[in-house]
């Protein structure tokens, strides 16, 4: 099992970023069902916004130990639904005979070096009209000294993107999701120049 400590320290300042989650998470939560895995789960923020209870399962793989905890504890503790199941490691440590629904990377893929890599193994383990699904950080002329103290090796234009998700997939939607974050990371880049977001 392939374990890996997070350098960043973000997740617990962007889980209160409910309106965030909830705009996103309604465009993806109708490709929700099913079997899902979230890749990356961190500290289970995002799988308390997008999963209800009604899938048939949701495996949350998290290769960080301390962050693995919070999940862990969220399950025990009936905050997030008793579908959730907690597995350590990445996704190459998963069992290769399980297929899902839904494989969903949020805010993740930017923390992969060998992104294209990745996503072919990903793309293997979905059922046929599975979904893949990818939220990431956009425009690379952004990337910033907060992006580099979080550990991206990158952010992601439609091109980028698209270069990096097996051919074989069928795309369903491909879109720019937050022009009020391009301002802000822009304004950050430009004039601000933090390393931490507040």
């Amino acid at each position: 099992m392939s374990t890996e400590h997070y350098i960043g320290n973000e997740l617990e300042l962007f889980q209160h970023a409910v309106n965030w989650k909830s705009y996103y998470g309604n465009m993806i939560r109708p490709y929700l069902k099913g079997t899902v895995m979230e890749v990356g789960a961190g500290i289970g923020a995002t799988t308390q916004t997008l999963c209800d209870g009604s899938q048939d399962s949701w495996i949350c793989v998290e290769p960080d130990n301390d962050l693995a905890i919070h999940i862990e504890s969220k399950i025990k503790s009936a905050l997030l639904p008793s579908i959730c199941q907690l597995r350590k490691g990445i996704l190459k440590d998963q069992p290769s005979g399980e297929m899902y629904d839904a494989i969903i990377y949020i805010d993740v893929i930017e923390h992969i070096e060998y992104d294209a890599e990745e996503l072919k193994e990903a793309a293997k383990r979905l059922k046929q009209d599975g979904k893949l699904i990818i939220l990431v950080p956009a425009h690379n002329w952004l990337f910033s000294p907060f992006d580099k103290a979080i550990g991206h090796f990158r952010r992601y234009n439609k091109k980028r993107l698209v270069q990096a998700v097996p051919p074989s997939l069928k795309r369903v939607t491909l879109r720019y999701l937050d022009m009020v974050g391009l301002a802000a990371s822009s304004a950050n880049k430009l004039l601000l120049k933090q390393s931490y977001p507040t």
